[in-house]
């Protein structure tokens, strides 16, 4: 009922009463009440603005929570070495496209931060049996220390595709007869590409050389084993003519558990 029929009404009875009422008293109770209903209604809306403003707040909080998680499974992928690769393909799957995104610039920070390379060279010359192992005795440069000066075997320390270079030389010695070497690079024990180096003249020097590109898995082996066909093959302090050098060109996912361990 409106306040203005509520003044009518009372107006009615007042009067089918036939009592003199005072109007004014009446008139102050329909003001009043009219007042508070107005009050209500204002405290209705503030309410309503308050429930408003108290959803907003929880769906940024939610998203803020959301955000934190993310931040924290990301760097859970980071701090796993041993399951990398797998976490983060879990984390991309379950997380929305912004996060699939960061994840994936994770991988390639992990990617730019595998810095694998090494050159080593022959400071003597090298007495050898049939598939000996050519052990490059002196290091240049080691990065990520993979190659071992004392076996002449480099261990992948990170899958990827590696790049390798190699070369012998061989010197015939006056008195001497001439000779030739065959050096090939092995990977795991099997033959993947060969150098070859020949010497039949007094002084003469000849130096042969190969390049190879191999996909290796986490502890995969790589060096160069003498063929045998001479038994020696030059290597000198000075000219260091005799070398071998590996470089990783780019790491890809961790596929299994080291090779040899």
């Amino acid at each position: 009922m409106k306040v203005s029929d509520i003044y009518v009404f009372t107006v009615l009875i007042y009067a089918s009463n036939g009592q003199s009422t005072d109007l004014s008293e009446s008139l102050s109770n329909s003001a009043l009440i009219k007042r508070l209903i107005e009050e209500v209604d204002s405290l209705k809306d503030s309410v309503q603005d308050l429930k408003q403003e108290n959803l907003d707040l929880k769906s940024k909080l939610e998203k803020v929570t959301n955000r934190l998680s993310e931040v924290e499974q990301l760097n859970a992928v980071d701090v796993e070495e041993g399951s990398n690769e797998e976490i983060s393909d879990t984390v991309s799957v379950s997380l929305p496209v912004r996060s699939q995104k960061d994840a994936t610039i994770l991988r390639g920070q992990r990617q730019l931060m595998g810095i694998v390379g090494f050159t080593s060279y022959l400071d003597h010359v090298s007495t050898l049996g049939k598939d000996q192992a050519v052990v490059f005795n002196k290091v240049v440069t080691n990065e990520g220390q993979g190659y071992s000066s004392n076996t002449g075997i480099f261990r992948a320390p990170v899958p990827g595709l590696y790049l390798f270079s190699w070369a012998v030389t061989a010197r015939k010695q006056q008195g001497l007869n001439g000779y030739n070497i065959w050096a090939k690079l092995m990977m795991n024990g099997n033959h993947t590409v060969e150098a070859v180096a020949e010497s039949y003249t007094d002084t003469e020097d000849n130096q042969g050389s190969n390049t190879a590109v191999l996909m290796m898995s986490r502890g995969d082996e790589v060096w160069v084993a003498h063929e045998g066909s001479a038994d020696r093959i030059h290597g000198d302090q000075v000219e260091r003519s005799t070398s071998f050098t590996g470089a990783l060109l780019v790491q890809t996912e961790d596929n299994g558990p080291i090779v040899g361990k």
